[in-house]
């Protein structure tokens, strides 16, 4: 199946370059944004040569409205983050720095390994300007030129205090600071607020649309339809085809890629921190989304912020057996944290008596009566309980449950010799 996706790429590439567009429903449906944008066989903006002092850099520039639409929203919406929103989503203890401070930054390589190979040929970096959305692009038109276009990025990126990427923390900035420190020269971004958008997507919409690419989320989260796109899988491929023939045709395409990545970076920030609003209204996000939050808030300590998300998760009428689960084991952790021994009986009494009883709420009961309420019989029917449903949980990893058998066993011996049977 991948194979044939490939060759069904490689071939409507081949249609969007020598015919300028290309067919079907889903190539043929409208890009929202694609009059600003540039969709396959549309203007698209043209790199500008532009004097460095070591040489010729190529940019591209353009500004967006804050009104400007990008799936289901605007790009304005990322300038409603709050900072509890914003320092949550990044596991950041610095305060942000705010948006006149924060670039959006996207790259384009020539392979995905990382390392001293892998060449840096397209840089996108957004930012909010004068009430519009500020998009320049930095070609490496010719790998000699690699200086002058990251002397070009470094006056473009001093000041910059924050970044928001997608998956940059592993890819785009240690790549980005390997290729400032090659050509001796002292990246712009060190150790800068850094709100990487992939973890906090994982949480909050992977079990839903399982794969947590951008483009996964573009299409199930933010509802955008990009039409024909070029896989990020070609775009080496793309570049040292440029290098052989200097044909631009697909660079274009590449260039496209890549702005629309960035605007989605905007709208993604904007619908992740809409669904840590802790205090939005009712019904503003799913029980996934409640679930997926308030795990984000418990991970930094934030136990009010989680709560609360937790416990609006279970009061929604879309929270099915999963996520139901997460949010009871959630307020269950909460409650211990807090000391509520009685809310953290409820809550595990409620999981154990679930469609599919979780063994592991059956130790929990089985915990509170031998240490806290001192009911030794009540202590042993529960750990028997859970000891019986171990084998049936195919949720828990085979090592773990041999680890909770062990235990079992363990404690169970320890009551029966305390009841004295």
């Amino acid at each position: 199946m991948e194979l044939k996706e490939r060759i069904e790429s490689l071939r409507r590439l081949v249609e969007v370059v020598t015919c300028g567009t290309a067919h079907g429903p889903a190539a043929g449906a409208p890009v929202q944004g694609a009059s600003a944008v540039g969709a396959p066989g549309a203007p698209v903006p043209v790199f500008s040569a532009v004097p460095a002092p070591s040489g010729i850099a190529r940019i591209a520039s353009d500004r967006f409205p804050l009104d400007h639409p990008h799936g289901s929203l605007r790009l304005g919406a990322a300038l409603r983050a709050r900072e509890v929103e914003t320092r949550a989503l990044a596991r950041e203890p610095r305060p942000f720095p705010g948006f006149e401070r924060t670039v959006f930054l996207d790259l384009e390589t020539t392979g995905l390994a990382g390392g001293t190979g892998t060449i840096t040929f397209l840089v996108g970096v957004g930012r909010f300007v004068d009430d519009s959305f500020l998009l320049q692009q930095f070609f490496l038109h010719d790998p000699a030129d690699e200086r002058a276009m990251l002397e070009r990025l470094d006056g473009a990126l001093r000041g910059v205090e924050a970044v928001v990427t997608f998956n940059g923390k592993s890819f785009d900035l240690p790549l980005l600071e390997t290729r400032f420190a090659l050509n001796r020269m002292r990246c712009p971004l060190e150790d800068p607020f850094h709100l990487d958008l992939l973890a906090p997507s994982r949480r909050l919409w992977a079990c839903v649309i399982g794969e947590c690419s951008l483009g996964s989320i573009e299409r199930r989260v933010i509802g955008l339809d990009r039409g024909f796109d070029v896989p990020g899988w070609m775009i080496p491929g793309i570049y040292a085809s440029y290098l052989r023939t200097g044909d631009e045709a697909e660079i274009h395409l590449v260039a496209r890629h890549n702005r629309l990545d960035i605007l989605s970076l905007a709208v993604l920030l904007a619908k992740a921190s809409a669904c840590l609003a802790v205090a939005a209204p009712p019904l503003s996000r799913n029980a996934h989304e409640s679930v997926g939050a308030a795990s984000i808030y418990e991970s930094i300590g934030l136990c009010d912020e989680a709560l609360r998300l937790y416990e609006e998760a279970l009061d929604l009428g879309d929270a099915r057996e999963p996520v139901r689960s997460r949010a009871l084991w959630g307020t269950l952790r909460l409650s211990k944290r807090r000391r509520n021994w009685d809310g953290c009986l409820h809550r595990a009494r409620v999981l154990a008596g679930a469609e599919t009883p979780d063994p592991e709420a059956w130790i929990e009961i089985a915990k509170h009566h031998e240490h806290r309420s001192r009911e030794l019989d009540l202590a042993l029917e529960a750990a028997l309980q859970a000891l019986g449903l171990l084998d049936r949980a195919q949720h828990i990893p085979s090592g773990r449950r041999e680890r909770l058998r062990s235990e079992l066993n363990h404690r169970i011996n320890r009551l029966r010799r305390r009841l004295g049977s």
